[in-house]
């Protein structure tokens, strides 16, 4: 199980840093809230709260990448993001990049769960921040948005 105090998460390449993969994640914001997804108690992270986020495949874009990840976890088809910031992630078994896109909504979209996850909830920042983040999760919303 990997902690929250052995996760560092930088804005800045660090020197040894080896990456083992990327990830293309979204932060739908409506109305001051933000759209997070409980992972099923099958998987890693189970019980873990994160935003819609996935691995790239080999080939494909950041953008494609995030474009088929929101679909596939929530059925939400994306019309509208912006790129926020690179973010380099070190656990202790592996680095990854993470690449947060934002996506500003006027009314929550209807989302529908994959077999991925089992909850979602609309939260602001203040409330998802004391949820049970993936590792990493309080520090990447501390870069993105203090």
């Amino acid at each position: 199980m990997i902690l929250e105090e052995d996760v560092s998460v930088l804005t800045n390449k660090p020197e040894a840093f080896k990456p083992i993969f990327e990830v293309s994640a979204l932060y739908i914001h409506v109305e001051g809230h933000f759209l997070y997804l409980q992972k099923a108690d099958n998987g890693s992270f189970q019980g873990q709260w994160s935003v819609p986020a996935g691995k790239t495949e080999e080939g494909e874009s950041l953008e494609k990448a995030l474009l088929r990840e929101v679909f596939e976890e929530t059925g939400i088809l994306l019309k509208d993001f912006q790129f926020l910031k690179s973010l380099y992630v070190c656990y202790p078994e592996f680095d990854f990049i993470f690449h947060p896109f934002i996506s500003k909504w006027s009314k929550r979209p209807d989302v529908r769960l994959s077999s991925e996850h089992k909850s979602f909830s609309w939260l602001p920042l203040s409330k998802a921040k004391k949820l049970d983040l993936i590792p990493g999760g309080r520090q990447i919303i501390e870069e993105l948005f203090n």
